[in-house]
């Protein structure tokens, strides 16, 4: 019986040592190491949400008896003696008052163009060609997407531009009829009744009468239930107000997140602020606060801005796109990662030997890391660097073995 379980032992160890020997064997000829090639990546960031707008501003209080024309356009600054409006009796005299003051744009930049008799002042013509063919481009897109905005300006600037070739090439032009014409056409119209406004500030028709209550001062107290009952509200135009005076440039702009959302924000960051739905160009800001409240798995946050446009001025609630600065750098796959002496970097394919090159995240995604970006550093990582992604018994310095990377 011990006879037979000692024979038993003897096989059982060497059929171990046999496989041991076989496994170390296949291991060491066989097993290959999973690469990728490092690149350069680009992290375009965006958050789009919906929030309210604190201004400190002021009801116009202003009464008319007849037709308003506004002569300030949304957002433009005015001090006490810019006309901010012109009253006129019927209609039919606001409407004329419009047509001349077209006419009289016109006849001003062709008065211009006269004047300008020089033409080594006038500009160069490849210049002028290009002017042209730029503002055609963009009308014929502005128009194709619906969003021309300023068409009797675009028209003016063909004008100028057209205008201005003739005069350097010598071509055929009737600019002294066509003056002579818009002179003849000038229409005598009632000049109405200029209204002015006592303060300094920037100018909005849209009157909502939340203009005292949504001040600054509210961010002192704002939790996120008050900001989600606020935003559930409507806050309609008042038809019948004349308008209001914005009197700071700065603004916030208030919205709630989700808490897991509130990392993506950092106390002082700048971003932009793009207004869904606006023609108007996005307007730079920063994060103001991020006040999280974690029992209710949500956060207050708070962008700051001093840039004025017609839809900071005009808009109590508004959906946007935060766009946060972009993040390069060189790509490679969080398994890559590893730590050596307490540095971190990956492992690398050299001319002869596998090279440990460290890396400095600067953005960490869902299964890769970028690192900063030094084309003139041998020591971190860099693009077309080969990674040697998985792999046993990596160490710097280890020669590379043909046929196993």
């Amino acid at each position: 019986m011990n006879n037979a379980l000692s024979k038993f032992m003897t096989v059982m160890i060497a059929l171990f040592l046999l496989s041991y020997t076989g496994y170390q064997a296949f291991r060491y000829i066989y097993t290959s190491y999973r690469t990728e090639n490092a690149y350069r990546f680009e992290v375009a960031r965006s958050y789009n949400t919906h929030g309210i707008l604190l201004r400190d501003e002021t009801v116009i209080d202003q009464q008319t008896n007849g037709v308003v024309r506004y002569t300030l356009e949304e957002g433009h600054k005015f001090i006490p003696d810019t006309p901010i409006a012109t009253v006129y009796s019927s209609q039919e005299a606001a409407q004329a008052a419009e047509e001349r003051d077209a006419l009289q744009r016109e006849l001003q930049t062709l008065q211009g163009i006269k004047q300008s008799t020089n033409p080594d002042e006038l500009a160069e013509l490849s210049l002028l060609n290009n002017d042209v063919s730029v503002t055609l481009r963009q009308l014929t897109a502005d128009g194709s997407l619906g969003t021309v905005t300023d068409m009797e300006g675009s028209r003016l600037d063909l004008l100028e531009a057209a205008g201005r070739r003739q005069l350097i090439t010598g071509e055929e032009g009737d600019l002294d009829g066509r003056i002579r014409t818009l002179t003849q056409q000038m229409p005598a119209v009632e000049e109405g009744t200029p209204i002015y406004c006592n303060r300094i500030g920037y100018f909005s028709r849209f009157v909502d009468h939340c203009e005292e209550e949504f001040s600054p001062q509210l961010l002192e107290t704002l939790d996120g239930d008050t900001v989600q009952q606020m935003l559930e509200q409507e806050y309609p135009y008042d038809t019948q107000a004349f308008g209001k005076c914005v009197n700071s440039y700065q603004w916030y702009y208030v919205t709630v997140i989700p808490l897991e959302d509130a990392e993506m924000f950092q106390e002082g960051a700048d971003l932009t602020i793009t207004f869904v739905g606006s023609t108007e160009d996005p307007v730079s800001g920063w994060v103001e606060q991020v006040k999280e409240e974690k029992e209710k798995n949500q956060a207050v946050l708070v962008i700051g801005s001093t840039d004025v446009n017609g839809d900071t001025v005009s808009r109590r609630t508004a959906s946007v796109k935060l766009g946060f600065s972009d993040y390069e750098g060189v790509r490679f796959s969080r398994q890559a990662l590893r730590i050596q002496d307490g540095k971190k970097g990956v492992f690398v394919k050299g001319n002869s030997a596998v090279k440990f090159k460290q890396v400095d995240i600067v953005y960490t995604g869902k299964d890769f890391y970028l690192s900063k970006l030094d084309y003139s550093s041998d020591i971190y990582l860099n693009i077309f660097d080969v990674i040697i992604v998985e792999g046993n018994d990596l160490y710097d310095g280890k020669p590379l073995e043909q046929g196993r990377y």
